[in-house]
């Protein structure tokens, strides 16, 4: 039903396409990563509450990826009821959130299927035939999931710069200024120990200035006295 981690959250429904959200996630975590790709049945530990995991998963994700298939419109559940006009469905609820949170939504046509008209999606659903889609067909599955994450790595670089462009300057200069690199502590205790030193000397030289001036000033007394 879902696939995502701290960056791509795949929505699929189960019993329709997660053949192809399986081949999906498992190239994506082939390129990405696994902790950059969520989905339900591998990503939520046991115990955990389903629905709280899931808005979790859709909060710390940057993309959705919205996997429709033939019968992802008319699927109904055991009572005969189409799933997408149930407000606790699964994808439904996944989507929804996703739109809410302005992430990047990318409805990914499987099957041969092709994008819902807005009146027949719940008003929560409505916004995401506005997005563009993306066909992934059998014939040319993997050129057409390279050109896929080639599209996401462009959409994930773009959401990075734009998150470091909202950085106020005073931050951006604490991370990229130049720091000038701390002096070693024996070039400190060097100057030190020289000024220490030069001021023996300088008190050296004052005390031979003042006997040199003190000496002057009594032979300058002797030879008035003896009259030399």
């Amino acid at each position: 039903m879902v696939n995502d981690a701290k960056g791509m959250f795949i929505s699929y429904r189960r019993d329709e396409s997660a053949g192809y959200a399986g081949r999906i996630a498992d190239r994506f975590t082939e390129h990405f990563g696994k902790d950059r790709v969520f989905r339900d049945i591998d990503s939520i530990e046991p115990g955990l509450d389903f629905v709280e995991a899931i808005e979790s998963a859709v909060g710390s994700s940057e993309v959705m990826l919205a996997v429709i298939g033939k019968n992802w419109l008319t699927a109904t559940d055991a009572a005969g009821r189409e799933r997408l006009q149930d407000p606790y469905d699964y994808v439904r609820m996944e989507i929804a959130a996703a739109l809410q949170r302005n992430l990047r939504v990318v409805p990914v046509l499987v099957q041969g299927a092709v994008m819902p008209s807005t009146d027949e999606l719940p008003d929560d659903l409505a916004p995401l035939t506005r997005r563009n889609a993306f066909e992934l067909h059998d014939s040319s599955w993997d050129d057409d999931v390279r050109r896929l994450i080639s599209a996401l790595e462009r959409v994930l670089e773009h959401r990075k710069a734009q998150a470091y462009s909202s950085v106020p300057d005073e931050t951006k200069l604490l991370v990229t200024q130049e720091v000038e690199p701390a002096r070693p502590a024996g070039n400190r205790f060097d100057r030190y120990r020289a000024r220490k030193w030069g001021i023996r000397i300088l008190k050296v030289v004052l005390l031979l200035a003042a006997l040199w001036v003190i000496y002057t000033i009594i032979v300058q007394f002797l030879i008035y006295v003896l009259g030399i």
